[in-house]
């Protein structure tokens, strides 16, 4: 009788040890070689808007960092590496809406401001450095939201646009990837016998790269 409560007892005491290292191996696939202060900062650094939410998660035995984060118009949602701070993956969940009307408000303004330039030329000159001082006084803050939207990401929708602009086909994957410090979108069409992959500026829209392959 004896001999059986000493096996149950270290059974149990076994037991415990073992779930006390899955524990800690588990808390330590989990950890984070950046911090999320650190993270807050990387992404603030290069998406203007507020940070919503940011957690840190475990996917694929790897530990990564998703962060939703919003502008006046756009929202984004992105998974970074949580000890690198690698953008690995950046959706865009902004209402279409809001969207539009935003890209409609920012065009009226262009316009607007297009043709005071014309009216401006055919002013003397005089009134026009007259005007310039004043402009200058009452459009300091406007110049720094129009540096501030410079740093915005394009839309992923956009950036298949401007590709499809490049090589018309049907766009078969899009990456956003970092390169030198300069984040680009890489889209990859298809069209029959052909491919092209086509690198695209991901703050300007700029096309970097259109390569094209043929199969003979």
């Amino acid at each position: 009788m004896k001999k059986k409560i000493v096996m149950a007892v270290g059974t149990i005491a076994a037991a415990a040890i073992l779930g006390v290292g899955i524990y800690h191996s588990n808390a330590s696939q989990v950890d984070s070689g950046l911090s999320e202060e650190e993270i807050e900062e990387m992404v603030t650094g290069q998406y203007p808007g507020e940070i919503k939410n940011i957690n840190l998660e475990k996917q694929a035995n790897k530990s990564v960092y998703k962060v939703d984060i919003e502008n006046d118009v756009r929202k984004y949602a992105l998974t970074l590496k949580s000890d690198t701070g690698e953008v690995i993956e950046l959706k865009e969940t902004s209402d279409p809406e809001q969207v539009k009307m935003a890209e409609k408000k920012e065009k009226e303004k262009e316009q607007q401001a297009n043709k005071k330039k014309q009216d401006n030329q055919k002013q003397s000159e005089p009134d026009k450095k007259k005007e310039k001082k004043q402009s200058e006084k009452q459009d300091s803050n406007g110049k720094s939201k129009s540096a501030e939207k410079k740093n915005a990401v394009i839309s992923v929708d956009k950036a298949i646009e401007i590709a499809l602009e490049q090589f018309s086909g049907e766009v078969d994957e899009v990456e956003l990837e970092e390169e030198d410090g300069r984040l680009i979108y890489e889209v990859e069409i298809e069209k029959g016998e052909d491919e092209a992959e086509v690198e695209i500026d991901a703050y300007t829209g700029e096309v970097l790269v259109v390569s094209i392959e043929r199969d003979d």
